[in-house]
């Protein structure tokens, strides 16, 4: 678009749309894996696999 010499706010528009959708993609793969993953070490009762699954979220949301 930029090359195309684009309206600007039509190139913004687009990213933003591009960037919903990735944050969409985002917060489907964390909630798979928190029902998926987190909720088996849970279950599993290892205390150190249900604190390595703790860290890891906590790490993916602090960033």
């Amino acid at each position: 678009m930029i090359e195309e010499r684009r309206y600007c706010p039509d190139i913004v528009f687009q990213i933003r749309a591009a960037a919903k959708a990735l944050q969409a993609v985002e917060n489907e793969i964390m909630k798979t894996h928190v029902h998926g993953c987190v909720k088996t070490a849970i279950k599993s009762r290892d205390e150190k696999e249900v604190a390595k699954k703790i860290d890891e979220i906590m790490n993916l949301v602090s960033k």
